[in-house]
Parts: C-alpha cells; sequence; structure tokens
C-alpha cells in the first residue's frame, strides 16, 4: 500500500453531468483554478480522470448498453479536453472510467489490501467494481460485476434496464428520499428533503428514516449475496453518498449475508466518501505514467 495523498485540492461544481454542455464550462473553469492555486498553467495538464455512474466501455469510454437514463451519451471526454481551451498543439488526454471501478482502485491503493475486493458505490445510482490485485476487471463491454443490476425481487418493480426487481431500484438516494416521503406523509410530518438530512435523522434515530433505511439494508444484503456468488471476492467495500446511512444499519444488511454460505465469511467494509474522486485522479496518473 502507498502513502495517503494528502496534498489534494477538492472542488465541486454544480451542473449535472447528464444533458447539456453546463457542467462541460463549469469543470474546464473548476480545471483552471485548481491549476492556478498550485502555481501552475493549464497548459502543463497532462491528463484528467473522470469517474462516471455507468458502465464505460473500455475502447470507446461512452457508455455501454443498456444506456442509464442518466447517462451522458457523447464523448464527455473529448468535450472537456476542448473546453479547457489548450494554446494550439497542447493537448490533454481525458480518461474514463466507473466511479465504483475507480473506488476500488483507491480503496486498494491506500486503505486495503485484499486480493480480491468488490467496491459498491451507493448514490442516485448503484455500481460495481472488482479489483483483483492491481487489476480492474472490465469485462467486454466494461459491465463486469453491475451489482445495480442484479435482481433482488423477481416480482418487484421494473428497472430502467430492462429487468425487474434490480437492487438499484430499493436502495439508491431517490428510492430511499421517496419511500420516506410516503411514510412522512402518512405520519403528517416533514419528510427529508435530501439524502444528507434523511441519514441525520435516521443518526438522530428518526423512526421513519431508520425503518426505511433497515428494509433497504435487507435488500442490499441480498445483492450483496448475489454479487458474492459471481465474484467470490475477498471483502466488499460500500461506497457513495447512502454509504454512511447504510453504516448505521449494517448488521441488517450483514444479518441478510449471513444467511448464505456463500457470503457468511465476507465483510463489509464503510469506505471513503471521495474514493470514487480521488480514484479518478489515480487514472488521470496512471493515463500519463502510461
Amino acid at each position: 500500500m502507498h502513502e495517503p495523498m494528502d496534498d489534494i485540492q477538492m472542488m465541486t461544481v454544480g451542473q449535472g453531468i447528464s444533458g447539456g454542455n453546463g457542467w462541460v464550462a463549469e469543470t474546464a473553469e473548476a480545471v483552471h483554478t485548481m491549476t492556478q492555486n498550485i502555481g501552475r498553467h493549464r497548459a502543463d495538464i497532462a491528463t484528467l480522470g473522470m469517474a462516471v455512474p455507468w458502465a464505460v466501455h473500455a475502447r470507446t469510454l461512452l457508455p455501454s448498453e443498456p444506456v442509464p437514463t442518466w447517462a451522458d451519451t457523447r464523448p464527455v471526454g473529448r468535450l472537456l479536453a476542448e473546453a479547457l481551451a489548450l494554446p494550439p498543439g497542447n493537448r490533454v488526454q481525458v480518461v474514463i472510467d466507473t466511479d465504483a471501478r475507480l473506488a476500488a482502485f483507491y480503496e486498494q491503493t491506500y486503505n486495503h489490501a485484499f486480493e480480491t475486493m468488490l467496491s459498491v458505490q451507493v448514490s442516485a445510482h448503484v455500481t460495481g467494481g472488482l479489483m483483483l490485485a492491481s487489476t480492474h476487471v472490465r469485462g467486454a463491454r466494461g459491465r463486469a460485476v453491475s451489482v445495480g443490476h442484479l435482481s433482488v425481487d423477481l416480482a418487484g418493480r421494473e428497472c430502467w434496464c430492462g429487468l425487474r426487481g434490480c437492487l438499484e431500484g430499493y436502495v439508491t438516494a431517490p428510492a430511499l428520499l421517496e419511500e420516506a416521503f410516503v411514510k412522512c406523509h402518512a405520519r403528517q410530518v416533514s419528510p427529508p428533503s435530501t439524502i444528507e438530512q434523511f441519514i441525520t435523522r435516521a443518526r438522530e434515530r428518526d423512526l421513519v428514516c431508520l425503518d426505511v433505511l433497515r428494509r433497504a439494508a435487507v435488500q442490499l444484503g441480498r445483492g450483496l449475496v448475489s454479487a458474492t456468488v459471481a465474484a467470490d471476492q475477498h471483502a466488499i467495500v460500500l461506497g457513495g453518498t447512502v454509504a454512511p446511512g447504510f453504516e448505521l444499519v449494517l448488521e441488517e444488511c450483514r444479518r441478510e449475508m449471513d444467511r448464505s454460505e456463500w457470503a457468511r465469511d465476507v465483510p463489509v467494509l464503510i469506505g471513503e466518501l471521495d474514493a470514487a474522486t480521488h480514484g479518478a485522479l489515480l487514472l488521470g496518473l496512471a493515463g500519463h505514467l502510461n
């Protein structure tokens, strides 16, 4: 394992990556600002790493089929490289991969030393990334270990991918907030409006939010059992904006996994919230070295 990356600057852009060009200009401006903050120029940039919440085809760097409804189907790397407006003759390489895969890359490099590690990112989506030592497992089309589309209920909700009962429909931030909204209105109390508010209320022992989280943790456990059957990893690391909430009810997830001989001995850890971002930085460095 390597020493932690301490000298890191973080900036947040307000635009989402799905639809429109606003995020491109805002991200390019953030890159300019950060390079100036360290006394460098945009022309000094060799590569940029990006983590995106969808499966990425290794050759085209475009979303793999089936394409999520929120995915930007344009060549986002090229758009960002062009938006940087570098002087003539200066080119920057933009390398892209799935957020869970990059989170696994970072966690395996700096925080853990498992022979095989499955990273599961749960935010507005659910993605999976598998590391075999220092090797990314991508699959033929970049869709390897798509944890969000393992079925936890064969008669369950229809998913955008065409399957039914996918894990993604039960444990994401929008799914949790929607269920909390219904339950709160039934109790005539104000519902949380963000996943951060939802987790804070669960941490303060709000009965509605805790109940919603516990139910989701059971579904998560079922999905992780299926993932373990397929991937046979040594450990699972949960990340994304919902992971701090699942940390509160991890025993529910653990209880479901312990029902299976396949998953009983597999530890589930809570990763760093910004692991995918750090993994994108590592991807950029790897792209420069290669």
